[in-house]
């Protein structure tokens, strides 16, 4: 292993039964030459009530140099997984990808560490968020891109009402910008780990370019356990970002916000989403469509 000096960031997976979906973001991030393999790492906490995932990636530690293992059971949670996983590394950047998560770009790590070489400063690296739903064979962008940029830099701690970020996979993150993420919440768990960091950032890049795809419709995955309780959970969890944050007007605590701003986000996202899925029917995609087939037809 080259020196740690040398890594520009890591590649931090939290797992939790769901050995295919490590392979498959394995498998992607393992067609590089040993070169830049120097320049990043991989590490994996795994939080599945067997380890039998230590087995299941041995043939790739040839294939990635710096990948490493750890199977982190008993854990509370999935937070506190997802914490020590953070906690494990003290590289400059990290992307935090979860395992129905998985690069989309072929080149995926050498255009981070481009960026990365030529801004070693930044707090904040976006990519590219597309999501899938395999079942319904839609393949769509998580937001537009100049909606995401338009909040990030004129209204951030909108992201606390709407998450208009994606998923963690998604974002490249300095290292000192990140203190945790808050283990009493669930599904507002990754807003408000953005919103704190969005609060001192001072340097983001909007890497367009480089897309990550966030699998939607897994069974198992921690969304569907929540399913029927989402709203019962947001409602209390609002109450505990209420307490942490005075952001009255994108709480919502006011009757007409919450009149107005349901019906606007629902427009737009029948404008946009909605849009999208009715134009993947006649093969047009936020990718080519050879890709979006391939990406269907391989993604389990």
């Amino acid at each position: 292993m080259k020196h740690k000096s040398q890594i520009l960031f890591s590649i931090l997976i939290p797992s939790f039964n769901y050995n295919e979906g490590i392979r498959r973001i394995l498998t992607l991030l393992s067609n590089h030459d040993p070169e830049i393999q120097n320049f990043f790492e991989v590490v994996i906490f795994d939080n599945s009530r067997n380890d039998s995932l230590s087995t299941k990636i041995e043939d790739f530690y040839s294939r990635i140099k710096n990948l490493k293992y750890c199977y982190n059971n008993p854990a509370n949670c999935a937070c506190d997984n997802w914490n020590a996983l953070i906690n494990s590394t003290d590289v400059d950047h990290f992307i935090l990808m979860h395992h129905d998560e998985f690069p989309f770009n072929r080149n995926f790590v050498l255009d981070i560490i481009d960026i990365l070489k030529k801004r070693p400063k930044l707090d904040i690296v976006l990519l590219d968020c597309i999501l899938l739903n395999k079942k319904k064979r839609y393949l769509v962008r998580h937001v537009p891109v100049f909606f995401r940029n338009f909040f990030i830099r004129k209204f951030p701690s909108y992201v606390l009402t709407r998450n208009f970020i994606g998923p963690t996979g998604s974002v490249i993150i300095k290292r000192t910008m990140f203190d945790g993420f808050d283990c009493r919440l669930k599904w507002l768990i990754d807003v408000d780990a953005y919103y704190r960091i969005l609060l001192n950032a001072r340097s983001i890049f909007f890497a367009k370019h480089v897309k990550i795809v966030s699998y939607t419709d897994r069974l198992d995955s921690i969304t569907s356990s929540m399913s029927g309780n989402i709203e019962k959970i947001n409602t209390k969890e609002r109450a505990i970002l209420s307490t942490k944050y005075k952001t009255l007007i994108l709480l919502r605590n006011t009757a007409l916000i919450k009149f107005i701003e349901p019906i606007l986000w629902f427009i737009f996202r029948v404008v946009t989403k909605g849009l999208l899925i009715f134009v993947n029917r006649v093969g047009v995609y936020p990718v080519t469509y050879k890709e979006a087939k391939k990406i269907i037809k391989n993604t389990k």
